[in-house]
């Protein structure tokens, strides 16, 4: 029984020991990366990205670049139900405000970051009858803020690869991901 105890209490000591390899990242460094905002979809394909440069100081101070209108367009075609329809998207990007701060949650070092943000677009349905196309339909679009604020983003992941938050959804005509990348380097 002792070494039962032996060997569960040996086991979560490196457990814990693993997990500290790169958790102890402390304020007092500088980092600079990139937050991008990413918008995919299944249907019409689409693949648009909004980026800003990120900047954090050894005191904490976060800081982010002015961020851009992003315009995007796609067309798809596709059989649906034994009929010929195509989508075409466009629209714009525009993140209106960044605001970020650096947080401890149980011993794991954050970046929280408040964002407002708008997609606004148009979706036009055509039918195929031949010889041409013929509009279904025409909806104009807004979406705001896509992904709960604040974003939490685990300074460890972004260091090391990639920190991710997101939010996918489905429609009639497929998927939709609105997905946050965060990406650290130290300065």
């Amino acid at each position: 029984m002792s070494a039962r105890v032996l060997l569960v209490s040996l086991s979560l000591f490196l457990l814990m020991a693993c997990d500290k390899k790169e958790d102890d990242i402390s304020s007092g460094k500088s980092y600079s990366g990139r937050l991008t905002f990413v918008l995919s979809r299944t249907f019409p394909t689409l693949h648009a990205e909004s980026a800003v440069d990120i900047s954090i100081d050894a005191d904490g101070k976060v800081g982010f670049s002015q961020p851009e209108e992003v315009y995007f367009e796609a067309v798809s075609e596709k059989i649906m139900a034994g009929d010929r329809v195509k989508l075409t998207e466009t629209g714009v990007i525009r993140i209106t405000s960044l605001s970020g701060n650096l947080k401890s949650v149980n011993g794991k070092d954050y970046l929280m970051v408040a964002v407002s943000m708008t997609i606004d677009g148009e979706l036009t349905h055509w039918d195929y009858r031949y010889p041409d196309w013929i509009c279904a339909g025409d909806d104009p679009y807004t979406v705001s803020d896509p992904v709960s604020c604040p974003l939490m983003f685990r300074m460890e992941n972004a260091l090391m690869d990639e920190a991710l938050c997101g939010h996918s959804c489905c429609n009639n005509w497929g998927n939709t991901c609105y997905r946050w990348k965060l990406v650290l380097q130290p300065a």
